[in-house]
């Protein structure tokens, strides 16, 4: 593996700066709480409408969010998941008082303060979690409806550090509740992968009983009934069951995964029949560990719910159990407690760059900036133009509007995928260092790749009279899928959009990128054969990123 280079002085900067920021919270933590700076960000991606303000008599904010992601406002460690009254009665009438906050999770601050996040459909924390570290921004669940709530929101409560209920607003950083004047941005879906539970099993999903991974088996068996309706027409279902034992398990562990580091967001899909578990138990294997998350099964019906970002890889998976810690007769509707089980959802927060270069003359810089309200997990991968990694760097955690840049020093890279739990901006800056050529770039679908992209600017050469612009152009296409895809380039007369005038196909690899200049054609185009457009599609179902790059270079014609 190459070594990786990258503005270590930044790091080293914003590590000092996070080590003096602790060390000034911590001599401040025994002052009074209304000296304290506001330290809060929203709790929740965008803007939220707020369906109850604070007041005495109603001690928090509440957010009109239908089961949206909840987010950490602030950094801090995990210091209760729980029910609020885990008994049979608020299981089956949520509505009484008593009832509380249904599923929440607390975050202790290091300033003294709690966070509280209630009336939670999921969290991405198993119950009884406890010290666990959190960062501001980092998703905590999935707001619903549990406990005493008349409906989906997240119910936002602060208090001090003698348990005294505080206003958050006047602890927010970015502006008013409803209309923060930096609203957090959601990353970027660039693509999803989708697990679902099917009858036989396969190297994808897997189910079977007598303890966790041991005994798989298809169809009806080994506790397991199948049910014809469901995300993808159909699911399993088993006996919830008290113990601590694992009988009857599930796992499911997509092939399309890199072997290299991802960043993927987690979905559970939950049927509306036969997934009655309160506290239906998850278990994420990913690239930094193990992670336990909670799903409220009985309250949701046909939805996606999020549990959690982690960073992933090929060897990652995501399962359940029966273990749940209710009793098949207690808690639950109809009597009877079962665990059901439909379809995972793992989404890729990525920016695709197709064009990078090393060696040549050429040098590309890749610098990100984190557009979030808190802190972003971020990967960088550089690869080959067969889609092989190179280079790659984890930044543990890039700040809120922070800026990073890196290289890759070798000579074989082509293209770079950048992965962030936050928004990102991401520039790479193709630079030669001599010649008078100049790159300019355009990016679509770096984000979104698609299978078909529409270039709008291709150029052949320009020439002038006593001196000579050489200008032409290169597309660069990067297969963003896990499997091979089959290529075509269509050239466009600049004034004909209704046929193409000459194409090519190219097969490129799983992650790799195919360079496509402008010489491959051998038709004339417009303006004396030097101007078109292009369109990149491919039937494989693999989506592409596209750059097109026009190099220019000045020459003196003797006279």
């Amino acid at each position: 593996m190459s070594a990786l280079w990258n503005q270590r002085n930044q790091l080293v900067l914003l590590t000092l700066a996070l080590f003096l920021t602790a060390i000034f919270i911590g001599a401040s933590q025994n002052t009074a709480n209304a000296q304290t700076l506001p330290f809060l960000i929203s709790p929740y991606f965008g803007t939220e409408t707020v369906t109850n303000p604070w007041s005495a008599a109603h001690q928090g904010i509440d957010f009109g969010m239908s089961y949206e992601r909840v987010l950490s406002a602030a950094d801090g460690s995990i210091s209760q998941v729980a029910w609020y009254n885990n008994n049979s009665w608020c299981h089956q009438n949520p509505s009484d008082n008593t009832c509380g906050y249904g599923l929440y999770v607390y975050v202790q601050h290091s300033n003294g303060y709690v966070t509280r996040y209630a009336h939670l459909s999921t969290a991405a924390f198993g119950l009884g979690t406890f010290g666990t570290s959190v960062l501001s921004g980092q998703i905590l669940g999935t707001s619903g409806n549990t406990g005493w709530s008349t409906g989906p929101h997240l119910h936002f409560e602060v208090r001090d550090s003698n348990g005294v209920s505080v206003n958050p607003a006047s602890l927010w950083k970015d502006g008013q509740w409803a209309t923060p004047s930096r609203p957090i941005p959601g990353p970027p879906d660039s693509s999803e992968t989708v697990v679902d539970d099917i009858f036989v099993n396969t190297s994808s999903f897997s189910k079977g009983s007598g303890g966790e991974s041991l005994n798989p088996c298809n169809g009806n068996c080994g506790g397991w009934t199948w049910a014809n309706t469901g995300y993808g027409n159909g699911r399993f279902y088993t006996l919830a069951d008290g113990g601590g034992t694992i009988d009857q398990w599930a796992k499911w562990q997509p092939t399309t995964l890199p072997t290299y580091n991802g960043i993927y967001e987690v979905f559970v899909y939950v049927p509306d029949n036969n997934a009655t578990s309160w506290q239906a138990p998850y278990k994420i294997v990913h690239a930094d560990g193990t992670s336990t998350a909670v799903v409220d099964q009985y309250g949701l019906f046909n939805q996606w719910v999020s549990i959690g970002t982690y960073r992933m890889n090929a060897n990652s998976y995501v399962s359940t159990y029966d273990a749940t810690g209710e009793n098949s007769n207690q808690h639950c509707s109809g009597g009877w407690c079962q665990l059901g089980v439909d379809a995972i959802k793992f989404v890729r927060h990525a920016t695709y760059a197709p064009d990078v270069r090393y060696g040549s003359g050429w040098t590309s810089t890749v610098t990100l900036r984190n557009n979030g309200g808190g802190y972003s997990k971020t990967n960088v991968n550089f690869l080959k133009s067969d889609g092989a990694l190179v280079c790659q760097a984890a930044t543990p955690f890039l700040g809120a509007r922070q800026s990073i840049s890196y290289y890759c020093p070798n000579t074989s890279v082509a293209t770079v995928i950048v992965d962030g739990s936050e928004d990102l901006s991401v520039v790479v800056e193709n630079i030669y260092d001599s010649g008078g050529r100049y790159l300019a770039a355009a990016y679509p679908g770096e984000t979104a790749p698609a299978t078909t992209v529409y270039v709008p600017f291709f150029l052949k050469k320009w020439p002038t009279l006593n001196s000579q612009w050489r200008q032409t152009s290169e597309l660069m296409i990067q297969n963003t899928g896990s499997q091979s895809a089959g290529v075509t380039v269509t050239i466009y007369d600049s004034w004909d959009s209704d046929s193409g005038s000459a194409s090519q196909s190219y097969t490129i690899p799983a992650g790799g990128r195919q360079s496509v200049p402008a010489t491959d054609f051998s038709q004339n185009w417009d303006y004396g054969g030097f101007l078109a457009a292009a369109r990149v599609s491919t039937t494989s179902g693999q989506p592409l990123a596209v750059v097109v790059n026009t190099l220019t270079g000045l020459v003196f014609l003797s006279t």
